[in-house]
């Protein structure tokens, strides 16, 4: 992609952050951002619309059973400065595998009084084996939010290197709210080294998007992005090629399967994890019109290539499950391979976290074949 001239205002060193500097660098980023290329995505939408292969159902259905929870009085979490924070919710959690035994876990987090709107990050190391019914965690935080208008959301871990971290910062600024992805890389200590926006590059510019979360690395070579086309209010899955984090615009396209259908009001990617040296599982969530999340599976080469798909819910919010502050949501945000069984980590009604199981066999078992 060669280099973007402007590179120095899409990172920011988190080891000599101040409020200062990091106002200097929201502004600097939110300069960057363009609304007039969204004309652009939706006319790729529009000629992927009629490629359609398959139509996805919505019957309820779990290949994936629930194997453990955590609820916001199971974590214990202490400030930077030692003060216990009190939580109300932890959900849209992220998991993946540090090695044979023990799992990194992200924790989307609010405090007692907080609306789930005003989240922030904390992580935990737990024992694979301990991941079993009510589960007790001892996290820390990761990211926090900073300025008084800002949530920061969603955490996605890279499926090829656990120190990398993505997540989601709104920022209810005084002008419109951004709704935007960043990336991290976490030091020897755990502690994330440095904050960069997700960008785009198109004839040599760099640019953001005004509103892109479910946005991650499917792989070293390919970046899931889900942007918001405002004109006609369509939230889709894109893939394109990534050098960093920076994503090529002109070749960022809608995968035409994984679209939202005429009764869905959208579709988003979760979390990628990789089962072979070149295929790499992508969970995504589809969101009817009442609002009700069901969530499926779709197989990638390493070229971002769709080879197929689940046209039946792995995960559905069933009924009795929990009671929270948003019924009948379920929304993953990290997946993980432990022995032959396929992990994944979802927020439920908006409140716990869940950790579903299933054997990955199964899993691939349920996947229709776009080819022979």
């Amino acid at each position: 992609m060669g280099d973007v001239s402007i590179n120095m205002k899409l990172e920011i060193d988190l080891e000599k952050l101040t409020l200062e500097n990091f106002e200097e660098y929201v502004n600097g980023i939110t300069s960057l951002i363009r609304s007039d290329v969204e004309r652009e995505l939706l006319e790729k939408v529009s000629k992927a619309q009629p490629m359609r292969k398959l139509r996805r159902s919505k019957r309820e259905k779990n290949i994936l059973k629930m194997r453990a929870y955590i609820v916001p009085k199971n974590v214990s979490l202490v400030s930077r400065a030692g003060i216990p924070i009190q939580l109300s919710t932890v959900a849209n959690s992220a998991i993946a595998k540090i090695d044979s035994s023990r799992a990194l876990i992200l924790l989307r987090v609010a405090s007692i009084g907080s609306r789930f709107s005003r989240t922030f990050i904390a992580s935990a190391q737990e024992d694979v084996h301990r991941l079993m019914d009510g589960v007790k965690i001892n996290a820390k935080p990761l990211f926090n939010t900073i300025l008084p208008y800002e949530s920061v959301e969603d955490p996605r871990i890279d499926p090829e290197d656990s120190s990398s971290i993505y997540h989601v910062r709104l920022l209810f600024t005084p002008k419109e709210p951004y709704t935007l992805t960043f990336a991290s890389r976490l030091g020897g200590d755990g502690r994330p080294e440095n904050l960069e926006v997700v960008s785009f590059v198109k004839d040599g510019s760099a640019f953001i998007l005004r509103d892109y979360r479910d946005t991650f690395p499917l792989n070293r070579r390919m970046m899931i992005v889900r942007p918001f086309i405002s004109e006609v209010k369509i939230w889709g899955i894109f893939v394109g090629p990534r050098s960093g984090n920076v994503v090529e615009f002109k070749e960022l396209e809608p995968i035409p399967d994984l679209l939202p259908d005429v009764d869905e009001r959208k579709t988003g990617g979760n979390c990628a994890v990789k089962i072979s040296s070149n295929e790499y599982m992508l969970i995504f969530h589809s969101v009817d019109r009442h609002g009700i999340y069901y969530h499926y599976v779709a197989l990638f080469n390493d070229m971002g290539e769709l080879l197929a798909m689940s046209t039946e819910p792995i995960i559905s919010p069933s009924i009795g499950v929990y009671g929270g502050l948003r019924p009948s949501t379920v929304f993953a945000c990290g997946a993980m391979l432990y022995d032959d069984k396929l992990l994944v980590s979802a927020g439920r009604d908006d409140e716990i976290t869940i950790i579903f199981e299933g054997d990955l066999e199964e899993v691939l078992r349920s996947l229709t074949f776009l080819r022979g």
